[in-house]
């Protein structure tokens, strides 16, 4: 149950978390909106998985994402940059 509750958390807010860029992720293919960047997985503070589409690039460094979606398992977001963080408001 509880991971139901955390699942839905995310859904509701937006959290920006630091994720540790491992690689392209094995199991999600590329991501089906208007982004033709691959699905790169990586890893939280907390051992969190967190998929997200980003540049193969940013393997090896640690980025914030921010959160939109979550599975028991695994997060799902977007790297925050200036022009995402500067749309918020």
């Amino acid at each position: 149950r509880q991971q139901g509750r955390t699942a839905g958390r995310f859904r509701r807010h937006a959290l920006d978390v630091a994720v540790l860029v491992e690689g392209p992720s094995k199991s999600a293919p590329r991501h089906s909106g208007s982004s033709d960047l691959p699905q790169l997985t990586g890893r939280t503070l907390c051992d969190r998985i967190v998929v997200f589409p980003g540049n193969e690039r940013l393997v090896g460094q640690t980025v914030s994402v921010a959160i939109h979606d979550a599975s028991p398992v695994t997060l799902m977001g977007q790297v925050v940059t200036a022009e995402y963080a500067g749309s918020a408001s």
